[in-house]
């Protein structure tokens, strides 16, 4: 398997990358936004991390791999 770093990659792969690169800044805002929102309960414990969202599911096409989050998002 051939690596590429994220600025110097094949014409062939744009579109995986462009790809890539908006599911993680996608994943990036949730992040940021689950921070914003961190609450704590009456113990003090954070309760943000019983709400990290995490891949509940996969399956691989001819054309894309799918995944389905925690949250239901696909």
């Amino acid at each position: 398997m051939t690596s590429y770093p994220m600025n110097n990659y094949p014409k062939e792969l744009n579109k995986k990358v462009t790809l890539l690169q908006h599911f993680k800044n996608y994943l990036e805002e949730e992040s940021n936004q689950d921070n914003a929102n961190t609450n704590k309960n009456e113990e003090g414990v954070d309760e943000s991390t019983t709400q990290l969202v995490y891949l509940k599911k996969w399956m691989k096409t001819r054309h894309a791999i799918l995944f389905r989050l925690s949250n239901k998002i696909v």
